[in-house]
């Protein structure tokens, strides 16, 4: 386990707010050299506690909605597990993968155009695969907010500063220079636009056009540093929550109950076997169950029954992994896009 102090506790929570802020930044809200501040980031980037650096874009705002795949194998050894795991990375729509234990082995994140994209990507991998998949469930998320890592540092965030994907589907049009510019961003958030401008071929003048449009638009959210919780000593759990009818008020009083629960990192409002997710950081078994139990005796009336997995290792976090092949696609209207499934 790394041992971090109260300044590298300080310079985490800076990156968790916003990764794409400078160290000269960073160092003055943290009382520190601009080299310190660069140094301790280097050291905990080296020591495996920064894990990476991750931009959040709600997608919806393109018209992309995210489904999840759930995934039991059997007769997978590790060298299989890897193959799949390696085949999933390098798909152009496959957002988020991460191996768990439980009643499930893996779950996938998909960003698709509609239903039937979504069938198109599985179908691919259910004809090279689905000898091995004992069980899948599929889950639709409707709406995502991430939390910050409040075990660690403290603090309280408020709900409307919480980076969030959801709503409604738009039709936000994204041309070259956005796809360039968010392939970039997605890749690593800590490029300054002098970067980008060197990793394209767009003006500093285009780039910072783009950006503040797309975020004013609500396409780009944030960016914050995935922190590696073994490092520090702590396990990562989800609860798959089945949940009674509830009103909108009482809906509203059990998010803001999990957003002020320290642990909480991940609230995921969903349609299919289960109403909501819930990601949690504990310190051991014990904590846990604390946890739930403390949920519980404070909402019985909403929750109907859960099931819990441990979350594992994480093999890919990015919102944007079709940027790539928007590129080479770009003649093509927006609803045509589809991925390549060979």
């Amino acid at each position: 386990m790394v041992k971090i102090d109260v300044k590298d506790k300080k310079i985490l929570y800076q990156l968790e707010l916003d990764a794409m802020q400078s160290y000269s930044s960073i160092s003055k809200k943290v009382g520190l050299s601009r080299e310190v501040v660069n140094y301790r980031i280097k050291r905990l980037e080296r020591l495996g506690v920064i894990d990476r650096y991750v931009t959040i874009l709600n997608t919806k705002k393109a018209g992309y909605s995210s489904f999840k795949w759930y995934i039991q194998f059997e007769n997978v050894d590790d060298s299989k597990l890897r193959e799949i795991i390696n085949e999933f990375k390098k798909h152009p729509y496959c957002v988020w993968i991460q191996t768990c234990t439980g009643r499930w082995d893996l779950i996938i994140v998909l960003f698709v155009l509609s239903p039937t994209h979504f069938k198109e990507i599985t179908s691919y991998f259910f004809a090279r695969y689905n000898k091995y998949m004992r069980e899948t469930n599929f889950i639709i998320e409707l709406g995502v907010y991430h939390f910050k890592k409040k075990y660690i540092w403290g603090e309280k965030s408020s709900l409307k500063k919480t980076p969030y994907f959801g709503g409604e589907p738009e039709k936000v049009k994204l041309g070259k220079e956005e796809i360039k510019i968010l392939i970039q961003l997605c890749e690593n958030p800590k490029q300054n636009i002098v970067d980008i401008m060197g990793k394209t071929d767009l003006s500093i003048d285009v780039i910072k056009n783009r950006l503040k449009k797309m975020k004013n638009n609500g396409l780009i959210q944030g960016s914050r540093v995935e922190i590696n919780n073994a490092k520090l000593g702590f396990e990562s759990y989800k609860i798959l929550l089945k949940t009674k009818f509830i009103s909108k008020e009482k809906e509203q009083l059990f998010l803001n109950y999990l957003n002020h629960n320290k642990n909480v990192c991940d609230v995921i409002h969903c349609i299919g076997n289960w109403d909501m997710e819930i990601n949690i950081d504990v310190r051991n078994s014990v904590e846990f169950h604390n946890v739930i139990m403390e949920m519980k005796n404070a909402f019985s009336e909403i929750i109907k029954g859960y099931d819990p997995i441990q979350l594992f290792e994480n093999y890919k976090t990015n919102f944007f992994p079709m940027g790539e092949y928007l590129l080479k696609n770009s003649n093509l209207p927006i609803k045509t896009h589809r991925s390549p499934l060979n």
